[in-house]
Order: structure tokens, then sequence, then C-alpha cells
């Protein structure tokens, strides 16, 4: 979890309500379900490239609703629960500090007790991302859609046109790196084959019958869930996922 771009969280974000249910007994579990599924709605109106006065009324209220149940986490389930840092943090804290040390005259300090213990980690939403998050609908209505300033979209034009620039000076472009960068929606018009061959090996212990679901660590074959999906809109094993992507699309 640590080197993630926003696209990456936008993904966990996708997938994450199957696999935080039934991870802890109720009212928490039921708390943090609503709570991501709100922040799945209030994504999907953010992430939408054209907006009419009924989507916004829509986006403001989930707005509201999304407040509730951050609140309600807040309140309900965060201080139910010690979080710490992990060892790796304790670890980097502790070498920033011996190094901070060093460079003060007088020579280095003596590690006390609360320096090798993990500090208590709780959840704060005194920031200024969550303080903005109320601004979306009217910076909406003043600047226009949320694509306008994302940078997701300029990446994929610096691409194109680096791509562009080394055809226009005779530059040879190999056919696949040229046909996915100049024309990215080839990528999802393709139908993946989503099996593991057999001669590949994808370890998975013994699934208990009483589990809810079970995944392999392996991550050398990933799918996008949007792509199977689309893929897959016709079968009737995907019907309760694309019920759940168009609710959290409207």
């Amino acid at each position: 979890m640590k080197k993630l771009a926003a696209r990456d969280f936008e993904q966990i974000l996708q997938c994450a309500m199957p696999v935080f249910e039934g991870l802890l007994p109720e009212p928490y579990n039921s708390l943090i379900l609503d709570l991501i599924f709100e922040l799945s709605m209030w994504h999907a109106f953010a992430k939408l490239s054209l907006h009419t006065d009924t989507t916004l009324s829509k986006f403001q209220a989930v707005t509201v609703s999304l407040g509730k149940a951050m609140r309600a986490f807040v309140s309900r389930v965060c201080p139910f629960f010690d979080t710490k840092e992990l060892p790796r943090e304790t670890q980097s804290r502790q070498r920033r500090k011996a190094a901070s040390a060093q460079n003060v005259p007088g020579g280095r300090a003596a590690p006390s007790e609360d320096d090798s213990s993990p500090k208590i980690k709780s959840f704060n939403v005194n920031t200024i991302k969550y303080h903005r998050l109320g601004d979306y609908v009217r910076m909406v209505r003043q600047t226009g859609t949320s694509d306008n300033s994302n940078t997701q979209t300029v990446a994929a034009e610096v691409r194109r046109q680096a791509v562009l620039d080394r055809i226009h000076r005779g530059i040879p472009v190999s056919s696949t790196r040229r046909r996915t960068r100049a024309t990215p929606t080839t990528k999802t018009r393709r139908r993946h084959d989503i099996r593991v061959q057999f001669e590949e090996d994808q370890p998975l212990s013994a699934t208990v019958f009483t589990d809810h679901h079970h995944m392999s660590i392996e991550q050398r074959y990933p799918q996008d869930i949007g792509e199977f999906l689309h893929a897959n809109a016709g079968d009737p094993a995907c019907k309760v996922c694309t019920c759940w992507s168009h609710r959290a699309a409207i």
C-alpha cells in the first residue's frame, strides 16, 4: 500500500466492498460498508465528464450522505479500535530521529522507550482534502467537470504527443505502442481471457467452505473490473456485480 497513485486507490475503491464485508462484527461491519458505498457513489459523481442540474443535485445529496457516513465512522467505529504504526513506520521514525540528533551539537540523543514503541495512529478528518469535499459541486458549477483539471488527461495527452512527435521525425514506433497510446480505447474493446493457463503456477491453499471468498496472493494476472463487467455484460454470473456497479455510477 505504498507508492500508490490516485488511480490505484480508485481501483481499490471499486472492489473494496466485498473484501471488507464480514471482516468486523456488527455494527462496525454495516458502518464500514455504508461508508465504502457512499465513497464510491461520491467518486462516481465526481468523475462524471458531463453534468446536468439533476446530477449536480444528486451529487450534493451524496456529499451530505458521505459526510454523515464519515462522522458515523469517526464516532462509532474509530474509538473502539487501537490503531498503531506499522513496524516499518516505527523503524523509519527512529532512523529520522537518529539522523536529526547527529546534526545537533552535543552528540547523539539517548533513545527512549517511547521511540521503540509504535505510536498511536488515529483517524484524522481535519485535513484540507476532506474539508474541500463539500466544495466540489460549487466548483463544477463554476469551472466545469473535474476532468478539466485531471492530471490523467494531461498525462495521456503528453504521451500521445510524444508518440506523434516520434512519428513526425521518422523515428520507428512499435505497432503495439502506437496502438495502445494513440488509440487507448482499443484496450477496453478487447475481450480478455481471465483463465490462468494450466502450465502457469498460481498457488492457492485449501479453501474453508465457511469463508466468504478466497483469493490468491499472486498479482501477475490483474483484471480490470470495469473491463470485466463490460465484456461479460450478458453473463448471469455478473448480475450482482453489474447491479452494484450501476448503483455506484448513477
